[in-house]
């Protein structure tokens, strides 16, 4: 079992000022190579929905201290509480 941050890396939660977003660390090697692949956009509308359920919503709430501000990510999607 990893931590969520690594399972879902290069995908992150991240925090800018009162909002929360999934957002892409465009630094990672393997993400250059994928960011138009069809897999890619496939994973990506995965992640949108998952975050989108009220149950992982719930669960982000109830623990802010996975969602950490990483500045220079490329923010994809904003996760509404």
């Amino acid at each position: 079992m990893r931590p969520l941050e690594c399972q879902l890396y290069p995908f992150m939660i991240n925090r800018q000022e009162n909002r929360v977003y999934l957002a892409l660390d465009q630094g990672c090697p393997f993400i250059q190579d994928k960011l138009k692949n069809k897999s890619f956009l496939e994973y990506l509308s995965y992640l949108k929905d998952f975050f989108s359920d009220p149950l992982v919503r719930k669960a982000l709430k109830e623990n802010p201290q996975v969602i950490q501000s990483y500045p220079g990510l490329l923010n994809l999607v904003e996760i509404k509480f």
